[in-house]
């Protein structure tokens, strides 16, 4: 059996502040094939790495990202709260991420659309981002996630070759295969020998997150997991090397 793909939640995030180009560089350092990161679209149309609706616990300031323009988030430390070595680190657009990928890595785009005032605004961030994937020809290495269903269907609707797929957080998984298209995201705990045979069986590959306990990374491989997601590779490298 293979082993699992060992993926960095939110670049790696145990070590490096979270969603930041520090993040991405320290991933590709570990040799890591794949990182995970949250995408969000500025009002003015600019996708950017942000995992929280809006400022405050990772960069200094008050609003929704959906509502403010890429001047007012380009320069804000999105660092210092999490080391002072890390001061100065600002918020990266996902061209800036896309960028900084090891030549090989794969990297899961989630699309962010909770505190959005309504769908045309989950609209506009799946094709500013499926535009920008296609554009610089990364559809090879990128996989599309989200816990917004809708979003889903969309991006898997305009781009059927691209995997994409829900992110379960609750519940049986197997009722969200439907929507899947190539993979799902599961809530590890989640996660049974019935749930992967039937991901298998629909084509879609398992990816567990998030998972930083090297026990449970161990009982995911043997079920045949395809991704590990974790804020911390370096502590699961036995299941995922």
């Amino acid at each position: 059996m293979a082993k699992p793909i060992i993926c960095g939640h939110r670049g790696v995030a145990a070590r490096a502040p979270e969603n930041t180009l520090a993040g991405l560089e320290l991933a590709a350092g570990l040799g890591l094939a794949m990182v995970e990161v949250d995408v969000r679209l500025t009002r003015d149309g600019v996708p950017v790495l942000f995992h929280d609706a809006g400022l405050g616990r990772t960069a200094p300031g008050r609003g929704a990202i959906g509502n403010l323009r890429w001047s007012a988030l380009d320069g804000l430390d999105a660092g210092c709260w999490f080391g002072p070595e890390f001061a100065g680190t600002r918020i990266p657009t996902l061209a800036d991420a896309l960028a900084a990928l090891g030549p090989d890595m794969g990297i899961n785009l989630e699309l962010k659309t909770d505190g959005e005032t309504g769908p045309e605004r989950m609209e506009a961030l799946v094709k500013a981002v499926l535009d920008f994937v296609t554009r610089t020809r990364m559809e090879e290495r990128c996989v599309v996630t989200s816990f917004d269903r809708e979003a889903v269907r969309l991006a898997a609707s305009l781009e059927p070759d691209l995997p994409c797929g829900p992110i379960i957080g609750e519940g049986d998984p197997r009722e969200a295969l439907r929507e899947a298209s190539g993979l799902i995201s599961i809530r590890h705990g989640l996660i049974t020998p019935a749930t992967v045979v039937a991901a298998h069986a629909a084509g879609c590959a398992v990816h567990a997150w998030t998972v930083n306990d090297p026990k449970a990374a161990e009982r995911l491989a043997a079920l045949g997991v395809d991704v590990i997601i974790t804020d911390d590779p370096e502590m699961l490298q036995g299941p995922g090397s």
